[in-house]
């Protein structure tokens, strides 16, 4: 099974139109409207036109979202789960809703599409206001794919046949840095185009070296020219990789610069710990293994972790054995700053001893960033 990332315009509510509909003539403004402006009573009128219209017309000619789909499917001669992703406008996902509804009466094995108004949405995602296009909608494109596809690109095609035209290069670039294909129905024609992935060499070294800074502009920085004054090397070198918009004050990590930094934390694991640490998480062949398997997952991490007492609060418990992680978290980063992996003894000491707080001021003084390539079984 492959997933496919598919963007939902308004194609069907176009042919319905082209084919003479205008029952939705009076719902104009309205369609236009942000996703939050949602009614339902107006949602099931409208629902019942256009799926009344779509049983009257061949399937290839309801929408180009399922023409394409039917073709990827035939192509790939696979199953097919599909995330529909919505701009943030009614009409997208009133099209939405009607594809899923579609595929579910089909009752294709085959292809599989989820949809939730609540999550497809990309908030932001809108033409009328370019500032907000950029700060809000392209990064939670971005983010919102990053979680559906979860690290795994070799599987996951990308379907831009539908959606908004100016979220095309941001797609293709995602894909490609990624290997994903990219797929879509050449304009008015039945032919299926496939840009095949693409090997691209990434510049890993920028995303090592100021990944605090990367993670601070992911938030947003408010007074960008002070901060940048105070380490203007470092932000001066992102400005000039494109992974810095400004607007005069606030400062953000460019769409482009989210995709790179996603493929980055996709493929390491980023923390803080000081040179001895850093020396006996390499010596220790147990608590490398963990990292890389198991505690760089966030879900796994928290699920695993416990209050040893004495401060030390966040505790990475293995389990039946002797591998234990100490860590905690400061402005989104992992710290760690002592970890035990056969004395159980000297485990139990340090505990009663030694208290956080001592440790966690050593360890923001004098730790440094390192990276660890994760380890983890492919999707099948």
């Amino acid at each position: 099974m492959k997933k496919v990332i598919t963007t939902v315009g308004t194609s069907i509510i176009s042919n319905y139109r082209k084919g003479g509909g205008t029952k939705l003539d009076s719902y104009e403004k309205y369609l236009n409207e942000s996703f939050k402006n949602w009614e339902e009573d107006y949602s099931i009128s409208m629902k019942k036109t256009l799926k009344d219209w779509m049983k009257k017309v061949k399937e290839e000619d309801i929408s180009a979202e399922i023409k394409s789909l039917l073709k990827i499917k035939k192509e790939e001669d696979c199953c097919l789960e599909v995330y529909l992703i919505t701009t943030d406008t009614v009409a997208s996902n009133l099209c939405a809703q009607l594809i899923a509804e579609y595929f579910k009466e089909k009752k294709d094995d085959c292809i599989e599409v989820k949809y939730n108004p609540k999550t497809s949405n990309i908030k932001g995602l809108q033409i009328e206001n370019r500032k907000k296009f950029v700060q809000q909608g392209l990064p939670n494109l971005i983010n919102k794919i990053s979680r559906i596809v979860n690290g795994y690109y070799d599987n996951v095609i990308f379907n831009i046949t539908g959606g908004y035209k100016g979220v095309i290069p941001y797609l293709t670039i995602m894909a490609a840095v990624n290997g994903s294909s990219i797929k879509y129905i050449f304009e008015e024609s039945n032919e299926l185009i496939t840009i095949p992935s693409l090997p691209l060499k990434i510049d890993e070294e920028v995303f090592s070296k100021y990944y605090f800074q990367l993670t601070r502009l992911e938030e947003g920085i408010g007074d960008y020219s002070k901060v940048k004054n105070e380490e203007f090397v470092a932000y001066s070198e992102l400005e000039g990789k494109g992974l810095v918009e400004w607007d005069g004050k606030y400062a953000f990590l460019s769409p482009i610069g989210q995709i790179f930094f996603n493929r980055y934390r996709d493929r390491y694991f980023t923390f803080y710990c000081t040179k001895e640490i850093w020396e006996q998480i390499h010596k220790e062949e147990d608590i490398l293994r963990i990292i890389k398997t198991k505690f760089y997952s966030e879900e796994n991490r928290e699920s695993k972790t416990e209050d040893k007492g004495n401060g030390h609060k966040k505790v990475y418990d293995d389990g039946n054995n002797c591998n234990r992680i100490f860590y905690f978290v400061e402005n989104g980063n992992i710290y760690i700053y002592k970890v035990f992996s056969r004395d159980h003894d000297k485990y139990e000491q340090y505990i009663r001893t030694v208290k956080f707080e001592d440790e966690k001021q050593k360890t923001l003084k004098y730790a440094e960033s390192h990276k660890i390539e994760k380890e983890r079984e492919k999707n099948v």
